[in-house]
């Protein structure tokens, strides 16, 4: 179970530094573009929804890596 230095340490929002705030335009760009691409290339359907969601995720999960930094 979390202790409460975990707990907030998972749920304070964080300032970026320039550095992380350009990592994190690149690995929304990088995703973005891949999203696009998948739009195109798949057909319309569960499947495609999925990976649009899970490429949601990734980004999500980037951001979240960037704005931690090194542990």
């Amino acid at each position: 179970m979390p202790n409460p230095a975990e707990i907030t340490k998972r749920f304070t929002s964080r300032t970026l530094s320039e550095d992380a705030t350009a990592k994190v335009k690149t690995a929304t760009d990088g995703i973005h573009a891949l999203a696009q691409g998948l739009d195109d290339l798949l057909p319309d359907g569960r499947e495609k929804s999925l990976a649009l969601t899970h490429l949601q995720d990734a980004k999500m999960w980037a951001v979240e890596a960037i704005a931690k930094g090194p542990e």
